[in-house]
């Protein structure tokens, strides 16, 4: 079985990850900040083993990737929380991809990289619009999705074995329950197209 380090672990997506990862026989490895919400989270995963730490700190990023045979890079700050605090975000977002790409390329390359980015890279999308290809032209529209693209950019540009999904709105399927969850649903353009994901089928997809 490999041994797969899935960043942002416990998060909404990050559950759905570390299932599918199990699901296909591989070992998912969690990595995650000790909030006491992802430590509650966390209690529903004990079968896999979970390595507390911040993307944000190159040694503990360094160290979490040392004996893995592949990454899956959800760790990230999102709206509204990433427009409300860009600073943060962008070190999280940003700076946290870049201490990935340095660790795993410290150990060499062949360590395949699975990059969650998404569909904000390609701005609002009026309804009328034509369906979006992987190589349609980027155009950010916040500091999220501008921090999408600097990180797709950095990826690219490595020499590591890497695939990027552009993921739709994949809301948690449990309801919402603070005002950060109620106010992403404002973000939305009303008259944006958009489609929604369901959580499971993003982490097959990542898996």
């Amino acid at each position: 079985p490999a041994k797969i380090l899935v960043t942002g672990a416990f998060g909404n997506i990050g559950c759905a990850v570390l299932r599918a990862v199990a699901h296909r026989g591989d070992t998912p490895i969690g990595f995650d900040t000790p909030s006491p919400q992802n430590k509650k989270t966390a209690k529903g995963f004990r079968s896999y083993p979970t390595i507390w730490g911040d993307i944000r700190d190159e040694a503990a990023v360094d160290s979490a990737a040392a004996e893995v045979d592949a990454v899956i890079h959800l760790a990230g700050i999102i709206p509204p929380h990433s427009e409300a605090n860009p600073d943060l975000a962008f070190a999280v977002n940003v700076g946290g991809t870049e201490n990935l790409l340095k660790a795993i390329q410290r150990r060499g390359i062949g360590k395949r990289l699975v990059f969650a980015s998404s569909i904000a890279v390609h701005g609002v999308r009026p309804i009328d619009a034509e369906p979006l290809r992987s190589d349609a032209t980027y155009a950010p529209m916040d500091h999220y999705s501008e921090h999408k693209v600097e990180c797709e950019e950095k990826i690219k540009s490595s020499n590591l074995a890497w695939t990027i999904l552009r993921i739709a709105v994949c809301p948690p399927i449990k309801a919402a329950k603070g005002f950060g969850d109620l106010a992403a649903s404002f973000e939305l353009p009303a008259e944006e197209k958009i489609e929604i994901c369901h959580p499971a089928d993003v982490g097959l997809a990542m898996s």
